[in-house]
Parts: structure tokens; C-alpha cells; sequence
């Protein structure tokens, strides 16, 4: 899921945002899942928790966001939105 700031942009917040937060419904134990996806994919690990995407664009992947309900629980809440064309 989109969080974050990216979120807010989404739904018409109008600021901006240097990277888009991912929630990820995985324990961060199994974050190295996703670092070795992005890899194969063409991304650049920048930090333990963020990656660049072949256009300069940075991800960050949380695993945790405090103040909301569980995963599941927000997931089954989310809105869809376009994302990119997605």
C-alpha cells in the first residue's frame, strides 16, 4: 500500500515528496525479498529500506506504520487510485 505523503498526494493533498513510502505486508525480516526484487528489476539499494528505480525515483518499504490499524485491516479499507498509470 501507499503511505505516507505519497499517500496524501494521491488523494489531493497538494505538496510534494522526495521518495514513495510502500507498506509492505511482510516482517521486516523478510525485507531482503524485496531488496533482491528490486535488484533483479534494475533498482539500486540506497539504504537497508529504500531503493532507486532506473528513472531516479525512490522507494522506501515500511513495514510498520504506527498510529493505524493492522495490515489486513487497512488493506481491506484502501482506496484505489492511479499510481503512474498503474
Amino acid at each position: 500500500m501507499v503511505a505516507g505523503m505519497s499517500s496524501a498526494i494521491l488523494q489531493g493533498v497538494p505538496a510534494s515528496t522526495l521518495d514513495t513510502d510502500l507498506w509492505i505486508g511482510l516482517p521486516e525480516r523478510q525485507s531482503i525479498r524485496l531488496i533482491n526484487l528490486s535488484l533483479s528489476l534494475g533498482a539500486e539499494l540506497v539504504r537497508s529500506t529504500v531503493v532507486a528505480l532506473r528513472d531516479g525515483s525512490l522507494i522506501n518499504f515500511l513495514y510498520r506504520v504506527d498510529g493505524l490499524a493492522s495490515f489486513a485491516t487497512e488493506w481491506r479499507r484502501a482506496a484505489v487510485v492511479q499510481l503512474h498509470g498503474f
